[in-house]
């Protein structure tokens, strides 16, 4: 059974955003970029953020300064320390896609923050 929360890790490096979004949730989109220029789609994030309330995003920027954005909290450092800030995660899920060396970060910082394993489906672009 699904819990009532999810933290989805993003990184850009390969095109399309694609997540797949159920308004009942509460979720959190932590997406990570190494510079504030490769996001793309934030009016799509922009639209989500309008239609889905219990939609909260954070943009993850490792190098450079932060893109200014009126529908996500923004952050220097890497997806693994945002998601680390987002405080204990226990009864969540996570969606982890991203390259590997991004995603097994990611996984270690959803599990120390208390996310099993078992409650994570990682995608490593490619492997």
């Amino acid at each position: 059974m699904i819990e009532a929360y999810d933290i989805f890790a993003r990184a850009s490096d390969t095109g399309a955003l694609k997540i797949a979004l159920h308004p009942q949730r509460a979720m959190r989109l932590v997406w990570g970029n190494a510079t504030s220029d490769d996001f793309d789609h934030l009016d799509l994030i922009a639209q989500w953020a309008g239609t889905y309330p219990n939609l909260r995003v954070v943009l993850a920027v490792e190098h450079g300064s932060a893109v200014a954005t009126t529908v996500a909290t923004v952050m220097a450092g890497r997806v693994d320390a945002a998601i680390a800030a987002l405080g204990p995660l226990h009864d969540h899920d996570g969606y982890l896609a991203g390259p590997p060396a991004m995603t097994l970060a990611a996984a270690a910082a959803l599990e120390h923050a208390g996310v099993t394993p078992a409650r994570m489906l990682i995608d490593n672009f490619g492997m």
